[in-house]
């Protein structure tokens, strides 16, 4: 099992907390990231293979690596102020060896989550079973136990918040990756990569099931009102 943290993005919305820095070193607490987080539950779950994109600010988040001496390997997306992450995406698919864990890099969630991700069988992604759906993040369309649609503008019966922590085999992976190859041939890179995702769900190449979580931590820190809610 290998990880992929999606690190490219400017992180905006966050103001001040991400002038300086990628917003996946923005501290959780007095001690720890975003990122030192998301590392600390990998490992203790067993995986030490992480690939990890970056873009904006990509030399500092290069010498905090050095410095915490993280045994992780960078993918510089080059064009991550034009580009949505579906380009970082394409720019792992050479590194992809195994099944893989893949998540946003403003994700923070406990670890019980990554354990049951990885007792299932199953292609996954986290899905918050009950709750008033948000206006901002991923929304996913559920069909007999099965994940058909994953946007954010998504508002129907069938509609569940979900968050980008995914797991897949390595042949599902692949399919995704094959399709968001033909999607940067045609320079369509500023759209979610969860689009592509999309088709190929509806046409059944692929199979993802929604792991439900209840009370559990998981929130995407995408604003001063997300981050405010993980350090309160």
């Amino acid at each position: 099992m290998q990880a992929i943290i999606l690190n490219s993005g400017k992180g905006t919305r966050l103001g001040k907390l991400t002038k300086d820095k990628p917003k996946c070193l923005v501290k959780i607490n007095e001690v720890d990231t975003i990122l030192d987080r998301q590392i600390q539950i990998l490992n203790k779950y067993g995986i030490d293979n992480i690939l990890i994109t970056t873009g904006y600010k990509k030399d500092i988040l290069e010498d905090y690596i050095d410095k915490k001496d993280y045994n992780v390997d960078l993918v510089f997306n080059e064009l991550f102020e034009t580009t949505n992450y579906i380009y970082s995406l394409y720019k792992v698919r050479e590194f992809i060896k195994d099944d893989v864990i893949l998540l946003h890099g403003d994700m923070v969630f406990h670890e019980s989550i990554l354990k049951r991700i990885l007792e299932g069988k199953e292609n996954l992604v986290v899905v918050r079973k009950d709750g008033q759906l948000s206006s901002k993040d991923f929304k996913c369309e559920i069909l007999n136990s099965n994940v058909m649609k994953i946007a954010v503008n998504l508002y129907t019966e069938k509609s569940k918040n979900c968050f980008p922590i995914y797991k897949f085999n390595k042949e599902s992976f692949e399919v995704w990756i094959k399709g968001i190859e033909d999607s940067v041939r045609k320079n369509n890179v500023t759209i979610y990569a969860e689009e592509i995702l999309n088709n190929l769900l509806e046409k059944g190449d692929i199979k993802l099931n929604p792991l439900y979580i209840k009370d559990e931590i998981c929130t995407e820190v995408d604003d001063e009102e997300d981050y405010n809610y993980i350090i309160k």
